[in-house]
């Protein structure tokens, strides 16, 4: 199959189900930013976390 119609069966597939497709990439922007933040906020929960020990 050559790249042209493997793009234009992409197309085709996005527009008959718009609906799928904005729900799939909610799902990926909401892991994404989950994994973010939880990435971000470790270090400043630990910092936190001596701080309330000490």
């Amino acid at each position: 199959m050559s790249k042209k119609m493997l793009y234009k069966d992409a197309w085709q597939s996005i527009g008959r189900s718009p609906g799928r497709f904005i729900a799939l990439v909610l799902l990926m922007l909401l892991g994404t930013f989950s994994f973010v933040g939880l990435k971000i906020t470790g270090p400043d929960m630990r910092q936190t976390g001596m701080n309330y020990f000490n």
